[in-house]
């Protein structure tokens, strides 16, 4: 029975017919100043068996007052907080839905040696559910001072090490955005790029494709207003752009 119930189409049916609810949100202080942690605020009225569920909850985040926290993500359950300044931060993985569970620790990430005048233009820890639970990526994006080549470090987190993979070199392509919030859906990358495109990295395949946005539509110059959301369909796995997208083959 739990077999089945773990299915992948089971879960897409269950949640079409039961639409996951919101059951609040944190909200954050000035990101510089050290001072109160992230606030959970529930979503209120909520219906009697939810209402339980958030009083059992731990969504208390005071073990960092004092000390500069950030909301990372959430996803599935887990919310990743950043704990201290960039360089020198540490990730944990809280679930306050099940707060008998101790608290995760992400190991330090790693840092890549760069070419001649390459330089950091983003990095972001990646995570996709898996039957174990989540696993975790690392995505470093570098970039050349003075020309447009970018290439994307990769690691994947296994038994407590960031392991790299091969560096994959972008040719061709629309330069990510500055803030282009990448999602990690089963064992693909996607990210916007340029004015109106989805950069798709498969990591099985090792290889790159583009999605064009809906005619009339295009990113943002910084990308701070870009998301790509996951949703599920009848299909054998997530979409991450809307219907009537043109995919191009470019690896």
């Amino acid at each position: 029975w739990l077999g089945h119930a773990s299915g992948r189409s089971f879960l897409r049916r269950f949640r079409k017919l039961h639409p996951p609810r919101l059951l609040g949100f944190y909200v954050e202080g000035d990101r510089d100043v050290p001072a109160d942690p992230p606030a959970f605020v529930p979503v209120l009225p909520q219906p009697a068996e939810l209402a339980a569920v958030v009083r059992r909850a731990s969504f208390s985040l005071d073990v960092y007052r004092g000390l500069l926290a950030q909301i990372h993500d959430c996803r599935n359950g887990s919310v990743f907080v950043q704990v201290g300044t960039e360089g020198r931060a540490v990730m944990r993985v809280h679930t306050p839905l099940c707060p008998q569970r101790r608290v995760a620790f992400i190991p330090p990430l790693p840092r890549p040696a760069l070419r001649p005048r390459g330089l950091c233009s983003f990095t972001q820890i990646l995570s996709t559910e898996e039957r174990g639970g989540l696993s975790y990526h690392y995505l470093y994006v570098e970039s050349t001072v003075d020309k447009p080549e970018t290439r994307l470090h990769i690691y994947v987190l296994q038994d407590g090490l960031w392991l790299p993979r091969a560096p994959l070199d972008m040719h061709q392509l629309p330069r990510p955005l500055l803030q282009p919030k990448p999602v990690l859906v089963d064992t693909r990358i996607y990210m916007p790029a340029g004015l109106s495109d989805i950069i798709v990295l498969d990591l099985t395949a090792s290889s790159f494709s583009t999605i064009q946005l809906p005619r009339g539509t295009k990113h943002d110059e910084c990308g701070g207003t870009t998301m790509l959301a996951r949703s599920y369909d009848a299909s054998d796995g997530p979409v991450c752009a809307p219907p009537g997208y043109q995919a191009q083959d470019t690896a």
